[in-house]
């Protein structure tokens, strides 16, 4: 697996204008990857800082986020925009009980990019004669090889 920090900023409000910002970057490494390797698996982890102001006081909280896994070819595409919704719901969720915290900025942003290889042909391996003579079930299990 191939690890791609992306360079972090800052004065990002959010996951969408990160993305939105960077996508040009982001898109270069992923086709760069897809194409010496034909197809690839790409999810995307990130660290952010949120922040949270109670009377005079300010607390700041860590959170950890990882995207859905994206596999990408000639034919699928990446979609940052789902990246970003992923990240987003994700954050709200992390906040969803009325805490308050406010996204402060993105610390980390990793682009995680292996080599996928998908199934191609049949995976139909015929019963022999003399099994399927017989009167009973047989249970197939697949092997990962």
């Amino acid at each position: 697996m191939n690890e791609i920090n992306i360079p972090t900023l800052r004065d990002v409000q959010s996951f969408d204008t990160f993305v939105t910002s960077n996508s040009g970057v982001i898109q270069a490494f992923v086709e760069d990857y897809r194409r010496n390797y034909g197809s690839v698996r790409l999810h995307v982890r990130v660290d952010a800082i949120f922040t949270r102001e109670v009377e005079a006081d300010s607390y700041k909280n860590s959170g950890l986020f990882s995207s859905a896994v994206q596999d990408i070819d000639c034919t699928q595409q990446l979609n940052l925009q789902s990246v970003a919704a992923d990240l987003s719901a994700q954050a709200d969720h992390w906040n969803s009980r009325g805490s308050g915290f406010v996204l402060e900025c993105i610390t980390k942003f990793v682009l995680c990019i292996s080599k996928y290889r998908p199934l191609h042909g049949s995976t139909y391996i015929p019963t022999s004669q003399w099994l399927s003579k017989k009167k009973c079930v047989v249970n197939v299990k697949n092997f990962d090889s």
